[in-house]
Order: structure tokens, then sequence, then C-alpha cells
């Protein structure tokens, strides 16, 4: 058993349960235990032991508390060792960092930092922000800037809160919800215990710090185990990754699907040491999952998790098609819905856990009591059913969403965008099938705009990834005999 035992016991994730510092605790003993071990390095080897780690933290929440900009401040981070230090720099510091996509433009940050209050903003050289456009000035890594925003409205949500994290937007504008310190340790904790994760682990990730694969599953609880993190400091590419996958030699692999798609098709050999490979937030083609077996030996594991709850499931690629078991914790239970066939058990995933968002930080609607039963199970906007030996399996979902890459995309945002183009009377946006995947297609009604036109509008307004790729433009869109547009006529058009 891990000397770090006793500092992992699961409470509340709630503001009482935030007082003191909970994460700078575990940092401290992981410190005191694993002293100049590698806690957090790139491919290259550059990076922190534990005792460095937990110095550089320290320092860097001193900086931050030497900042006049009240909490809360929008973090863009990169995906470098600077990056994790900054983070948890920020958080014990008590600058409350909201965890930002760094490929949002400049006008999705300003609208999320009117909505949350955000008096400054701390961004990645590599984010899609531009601060020649921003007063900004030096922070201490190298790599990351930091501007004041001016004036901006007291946030009175902030009670107890440690840091802000993201939905993904399915239904408009990312809400920002706000997690205890206390609830990142309990998600890191079970997800450490699911994944067996010790000290004699190398951790490589390849999910940005933002998304949930990297914050659930590589971050915190990697401390925890006294492992090794290591983050790839090459270009995103196969021959770049498979070259880093051979140097650093993990034990444990965590990447998007698309990333295991490209590796099987590029590599013959990834080594022999490692023993979990980790993917989600898309799925995964069974050719993919067949060829990497193929190749390492391993079947690549899955795990289900939402943003409001953190990780739920863990599927250890003993039940394809599954989601796996509830992590330490985790309660689940399936709620019927009206319309939807009960015949083996399926419903609403309601879901519990001990790393659960305390409330949205943002001023939008519903607030987050209203997404929980009287219970305080969050009622999830999947479909799914729970077999005999607890597996939970996705079957649907209650709404509509497009998922490329991983990441996932309210067409209805993109369409709004769209219509606000001059020229333009009607626009539909839907998920379509394509070789590599379900894409984004916008089909827009117009007799003066052209692709380019659509292209260049949606740019400034969105994160490259809600780009549409495939635009289809007419002067007629086709509609039904009450006039309302046509879905299964829209592939028609052009014909």
């Amino acid at each position: 058993m891990s000397t770090l035992d006793s500092t992992l016991t699961a409470e509340p994730a709630t503001a009482e349960a935030a007082t003191g510092s909970a994460i700078l605790d575990v940092l401290r003993a992981a410190a005191a235990t694993y002293g100049d071990k590698p806690a957090v390095v790139d491919s290259t080897g550059a990076g922190y032991s534990y005792r460095e780690f937990l110095a550089a933290i320290e320092a860097g929440a001193a900086w931050f508390h030497g900042r006049d900009p009240r909490p809360p401040v929008l973090f863009v981070p990169g995906n470098g060792p600077d990056d994790v230090v900054a983070l948890y720099a920020a958080i014990t510091g008590g600058s409350v960092p909201l965890v930002a996509d760094k490929t949002w433009t400049a006008e999705e940050c300003a609208r999320i930092a009117e909505a949350t209050g955000a008096s400054a903003v701390l961004a990645s050289v590599d984010s899609a922000l531009d601060r020649t456009t921003m007063p900004a000035t030096d922070s201490p890594w190298p790599k990351l800037w930091w501007s004041e925003l001016g004036p901006t409205r007291r946030n009175d949500r902030l009670d107890g809160i440690g840091f802000g994290r993201f939905t993904s937007g399915t239904t408009g504008m990312p809400r920002c919800l706000g997690f205890t310190q206390q609830a990142a340790v309990n998600a890191a904790n079970a997800w450490r215990r699911s994944a067996e994760l010790t000290e004699r682990d190398t951790v490589l990730c390849l999910a940005t710090l933002n998304n949930g694969l990297a914050f659930n599953t590589s971050l915190l609880s990697v401390f925890l185990s006294g492992a090794t993190l290591v983050l790839h400091a090459g270009r995103p590419i196969p021959s770049s990754i498979a070259r880093s996958i051979r140097k650093v030699e993990p034990t444990v692999l965590t990447a998007f699907p698309f990333v295991f798609d490209g590796l099987v098709r590029g590599s013959s050999d990834l080594g022999r040491g490692l023993r979990l490979s980790v993917s989600s937030a898309a799925p995964l083609s069974p050719e993919t999952a067949d060829a990497w077996q193929d190749l390492t030996g391993l079947r690549i594991c899955d795990y289900y998790g939402l943003a409001e709850v953190g990780p739920v499931t863990f599927n250890d690629s003993s039940a394809p098609g599954s989601v796996g078991v509830p992590l330490h914790g985790v309660e689940i239970v399936i709620e019927p819905v009206a319309g939807v066939d009960e015949a083996d058990g399926r419903g609403r995933v309601l879901v519990r856990t001990a790393s659960m968002a305390s409330r949205y930080l943002d001023e939008g609607e519903p607030v987050f009591a209203d997404s929980l039963t009287a219970e305080g199970f969050l009622r999830s906007k999947d479909l799914g059913r729970l077999d005999e030996a607890g597996r939970l399996w996705l079957v649907g979902r209650l709404g509509q969403v497009v998922n490329v890459a991983g990441r996932k995309i309210d067409p209805t945002e993109v369409a709004n965008v769209i219509r606000e183009l001059p020229g333009v009377t009607e626009v539909v946006v839907r998920g379509e099938q394509s070789a590599s995947g379900e894409l984004l297609a916008a089909y827009v009604e117009s007799t003066t705009v052209d692709r380019a036109a659509v292209v260049e509008h949606c740019r400034g307004r969105l994160a490259v990834y809600k780009l549409p790729q495939r635009i289809t433009i007419a002067g007629s869109l086709p509609r039904n005999a009450a006039g309302k547009i046509s879905s299964s006529a829209l592939s028609t058009i052009g014909e």
C-alpha cells in the first residue's frame, strides 16, 4: 500500500470540504515520499522532480497572490510541464483558474470572461489568443502570458471553489462548472484505484489538459500514485508520437481515438512496455482496436465521464461495447424515459459521485441544482442500461450532438453564427458520416455568399474545430409542404 493512502480518503465534494488546500496537501505528501523522482516531464525529459514540482507550485502560488485582479482567472493552457505547474499554482494560490480550450477565439473567451467575471487571462503562446491585441505581460512561465481584463463584475459564486471546468457546449455556449479541491482529489483517487496506478508507472498523456481525458486520468491521479507524467513535446502527428512512445517507454498511454487510428497505420514497433492503453471522448473503430492489439498485444480500454461529475466508469476491455463498471464511490441509476423502449432496462443515466461540481460559476440558466434529482444524482442526457454484472452500456442521447474527433459540437451554435452572415436566409447544420468518421456539415441558403465567405465569417467567431468541414450552398433549400426544411432531401442538393 502506498504511503500516500492516508491522504486519499474520499470526502464530500462540498464547500466545507474545500477548506485548507486538499491538493497542496497531496502534493506535499508526494514530494516528501518521492523526492527526486520525476513527477512531470515532457518527452525530451525536461520537467520537474516531485520536490521541484512542489517548490515551483508554491512559488507560482505566491506570484498569483501578488496579482491585483480578483478571482476567477481564465486559464488557457498548452500541454507542457509548466502548464501543469501553473494550473496547481493558480488553484492553491486562490485565483480559481477556469480551465479553457486553447482553440477558443478571442471572441469566445471574451463571452466566457463576461459570463464568469474573470478578471485576467493566463494563456499559452500556443493558444488561439493573440497577445499583441491585449495588454499582455510575461508570467513566471516562458510559454504563458498574462493579461488583466479590466473591471469585471464580481462573481459571488466562488465560495469553496478551487477551479472551474467547462461543459462541451452542446447546447450553446459552454457552461462553467465550479469544483472544490476535494472533488479533484476524489476523482483522481477513484481513477487511480481502477487503473491500478503505482509509482512504477510512466503515463504518457496525448490529450489536451483541459479535456476530461487528461484532467481526470493523467494529472492528480498520477501524482497521488507517485508515478511519472510525460507530456508529448513534439508535433501531434503519428510519426512524432511514435518516436515519443519508443523513447519514453510508457506503461500507460492516454490518447484520443484519432491518435490510435494514426499510430496503427504508421507504426510497426512501439515497444513492449505498455500495460494499459486508454481512449475516450469519441467512438473507437473496431478495426483500430484489433490493429492495436496486433501491434502491442493490448486491447484499448475506455472510460465514461461527464464534465459535471468527473470520471464515472472504467472498461478494462473485457466487455467490448460497454463503458465498463462504476469507479469506486460512483453510483449509477437508470431512470425510465417516456417514449424510450424499456424492454432491456434502458433509460436516462443518472450519476452521483464524490467528485461532482458544486455549482455553475456563470449566470446562465438553468442553475446546476436543476440538473439534479432530490437525491443528488445528475440527470445526464445519455441513454443507457446496466447489465447483470453492473456494466454500463450507452445506447443514445437525449437531444442531438455532433462528435468530431472527440470534440462535441452543438450544431445550433454553429448554425446561429452562420445565420448572422448578410445574405444568408436559412441554414441547417448537422452531423454526417464520412469515411473517416462523423463530420460537421452546413447547408446554407443564399444567392450571394460563397463557401469562402462562410468559412471566413465562422473563423473569427468559432473555435477552429467547430468550422463545418462540408459546406453546401444553394439558392433555396428543399422544404416540405409545411414550409419547413426537409432534412432528408438536403443530401440531394446538386444532384
